[in-house]
């Protein structure tokens, strides 16, 4: 974030408990050489990891759309990062798309969630469905991590599966790590240049571990 009054601890509205991250995004809040405003978690866990991921997100009522523009913004994402292990450093770094995003637009239906997966050009959106603004979602994301065919993303949302069946189960495989370093996620908003509105976006019931049993929170849709 440029500027750290972006994050607020708010006790309204939460999805559980005593407070919510409120991200807020002012259209000069350049960070990293883009317009964003969000936290990063290194979790630690790297190649060939099995790993759950949870968490809660509220779109407000009166968040500002982009209806005549399109332009993209990003509510959730995992990043690659050097491997140190290795001597790499954020120094000449190449640069990378997500290679897992949540991505929010819009249409003439309503407002809703992308889901994006894979490596430079073999990324796509493999999933999408619409949400009620001024309510909390609930997002699961089960993942392996793994630089070959082995990896995947098994999503759910709301209580139900997201990710698509694929006659046998809910994964959708495809290598998912640039290299062995753990990924980052990020939260918050992330989004295009060009945008005149200040929008927020809220956070609750982070939750990452090992099992689908070590990531459950009383708050999650059943």
């Amino acid at each position: 974030m440029q500027d750290k009054t972006r994050l607020a601890i708010v006790q309204k509205p939460v999805r559980i408990g005593p407070g919510a991250a409120r991200l807020t995004v002012h259209p000069q809040d350049i960070a990293a050489k883009r317009n964003r405003a969000e936290i990063n978690v290194v979790h630690g866990e790297g190649l060939n990891s099995d790993v759950w991921y949870a968490w809660s997100i509220l779109v407000p009522r009166d968040y500002c759309d982009d209806y005549s523009n399109q332009r993209f913004q990003i509510m959730g994402q995992f990043h690659d990062m050097p491997d140190f292990a290795k001597g790499q450093s954020w120094k000449g770094f190449p640069v990378h798309p997500p290679m897992i995003s949540i991505q929010y637009g819009y249409d003439k239906t309503g407002s809703g969630f992308g889901l994006f997966y894979g490596l430079d050009t073999n990324r796509k959106r493999i999933a999408k469905r619409y949400i009620q603004k001024g309510i909390w979602h609930d997002i699961v994301l089960h993942i392996r991590w793994s630089q070959g065919s082995d990896g995947f993303v098994e999503a759910g949302l709301d209580g139900s599966p997201w990710t698509p069946f694929n006659g046998r189960d809910h994964k959708y495989y495809a290598a998912n790590m640039y290299n062995a370093a753990p990924p980052m996620l990020k939260l918050g908003i992330y989004r295009d240049f060009g945008f005149t509105t200040i929008n927020s976006v809220f956070y609750d019931e982070l939750r990452i571990g090992p099992t689908k049993a070590s990531i459950e929170s009383p708050a999650l849709t059943k």
